[in-house]
């Protein structure tokens, strides 16, 4: 798709698409395992009311959540942090990857030690079986949004990992990295106007007059 713009026009358009990035108000991703048993874990962060919530769901057999290990951009925040819900039984900021009773990120691979680490639950699945937990991330003076979590790190501990029907005496340690949104191709025909190319990739890179946007800028002089 080639639509002819002004090149003076593409500093306008390229800042409506970056906004767009930072106006999301909900990331999801998946995590995989980088030690232990096969299973995936789903998460959903939504902006809710200055804070973030975060629901975390075991996505592959069945597993008992444990804890989730993440950064934010801005480290000024994490002393006046503060993270609530019915699932919560722990929360730690600063170089966090053991929040006790199993509840750990050690391992090669781990993204941690992160700046925040809350615990979810009780060890085992004697007194609770978390197949899915949520839970609000807030601060005591500052509005949160998404921006802080976009390519950060995040992790979750999960344990009594197992096929539906079998015994559950796996476990496993998930990591990976938060997204940044993309912009949609609504917007990027919305804020076009004739006189010069811009090309929308199939790997979402954005050219334009030989800028681009998620891969090597180059071509630009």
């Amino acid at each position: 798709m080639r639509i002819r713009m002004q090149r003076a026009a593409l500093v306008p358009l390229l800042s409506l698409l970056l906004a767009s990035a930072a106006a999301a108000t909900s990331l999801e991703t998946d995590l995989f395992p980088f030690t232990g048993d096969d299973t995936s874990v789903h998460l959903l962060l939504e902006e809710e009311g200055g804070a973030i919530r975060f629901t975390v769901s075991v996505d592959e057999g069945l597993g008992d959540l444990q804890g989730v290990f993440f950064d934010v951009a801005d480290d000024t925040l994490l002393a006046a942090l503060q993270v609530s819900g019915v699932d919560v039984t722990g929360f730690e900021t600063g170089g966090v990857v053991d929040l006790g009773g199993g509840a750990n990120l050690h391992g090669g691979g781990s993204p941690c030690p992160c700046d925040v680490g809350v615990r979810l639950g009780s060890s085992g699945i004697g007194e609770d079986d978390l197949l899915t937990a949520s839970f609000l991330l807030s601060h005591e003076t500052e509005v949160l949004d998404l921006s802080i979590f976009f390519e950060e790190a995040i992790g979750v501990r999960v344990t009594s990992v197992g096929a539906f029907g079998s015994h559950r005496e796996g476990s496993s340690k998930l990591g990976g990295t938060l997204p940044v949104p993309e912009p949609s191709t609504a917007l990027l025909l919305g804020g076009a106007t004739p006189d010069a190319t811009v090309l929308v990739g199939h790997e979402g890179v954005l050219e334009a007059g030989g800028l681009r946007i998620g891969g090597r800028a180059d071509g630009l002089g």
